[in-house]
């Protein structure tokens, strides 16, 4: 039996993460912080508790002050 796409997600447990990027530089990005190009602690512009969750959306969707990183803290 195949199931639908949603059911085989919740059945295996499946974690589905989303990245708002270009999938194409996601590699040598990664390879650009390993090797210590692009300092993290510098990336982040913005960091907001899960509860501001949709002013942090609207941070990042706007680049409201200049916001480049949006982290979302539990």
């Amino acid at each position: 039996m195949v199931l639908p796409p949603i059911t085989q997600i919740v059945m295996n447990e499946i974690t589905i993460t989303g990245s708002r990027a270009n999938p194409n530089v996601s590699e040598r990005a990664l390879n650009m912080f390993e090797v210590g190009l692009i300092k993290g602690d510098k990336v982040v512009t913005h960091a907001f508790p899960l509860e501001k969750y949709d002013e942090a959306l609207e941070t990042f969707v706007t680049r409201k002050d200049g916001a480049v990183k949006v982290v979302v803290e539990p």
